[in-house]
């Protein structure tokens, strides 16, 4: 594994924003998986410029050798903290900076996408697989704000998409099996099951949703 830390001086949200790529299974043409984290302060954006989102990486890492180790690129972005001047249109602000000042870092195009979001980062996530044409894998767990995104996307512009929605049982947002029948055609959408657990981070990962969520994209993308 490689690592890379981004610094986006004039990112197309606005801001001095910053990314983390890393390849897995060495050189070469590969798919790529990318991944927005939740809502945080611009006190912990900050501060995040200086570490890694181990923790991520982590549980990407055993979804990776659960599936073979196939080379792969994998980028961590958080959610865009709240700013001085708010983007009139966060969601395409979003995928111009990923697509346009993110990927474009990479050695290779993409053989592939898949995209991975929780809490707020699942409406980023929602709205980047519908508008890409080559995305294969979309998983979003303690998803904010998803299906609002999706509806901005006519038509879904993938081609190949599948969906799976995760939430915990004692998660207050919108319960998977209500969310999936109101996205749009083209998700292909699958509620999991619920697991044990709150809202946080941390009780994703304990459960194993967080692993399941990157396997799940993983596997669309062999």
């Amino acid at each position: 594994m490689t690592h890379t830390k981004w610094i986006i001086e004039d990112s197309a949200m606005g801001l001095r924003d910053f990314a983390d790529w890393y390849r897995f299974g060495g050189e070469g043409p590969a798919a790529l998986i990318h991944y927005t984290g939740g809502s945080i302060t611009w006190q912990a954006h900050q501060e995040r410029f200086a570490t890694e989102p181990t923790p991520i990486v982590n549980e990407f890492k055993g979804a990776w050798e659960r599936n073979g180790t196939p080379r792969i690129d994998l980028i961590v972005s958080s959610a865009p903290p709240p700013g001085k001047e708010p983007r009139p249109e966060p969601l395409e602000s979003y995928l111009e900076y990923v697509m346009d000042q993110l990927v474009k870092k990479l050695p290779e195009k993409p053989l592939g996408y898949g995209f991975v979001g929780y809490s707020l980062g699942g409406s980023f996530a929602t709205y980047l697989a519908g508008v890409s044409v080559r995305a294969r894998g979309l998983a979003v767990f303690g998803g904010a704000g998803v299906v609002e995104a999706a509806r901005q996307i006519r038509p879904v512009l993938a081609r190949d998409l599948s969906t799976a929605l995760f939430r915990n049982a004692e998660d207050p947002l919108q319960d998977p099996a209500t969310a999936a029948p109101q996205l749009p055609r083209g998700y292909n959408p699958r509620a999991m099951a619920p697991r044990a657990g709150a809202h946080p981070f941390t009780d994703y990962a304990e459960n194993g949703t967080v692993a399941d969520a990157f396997a799940f994209v993983m596997g669309r993308l062999r």
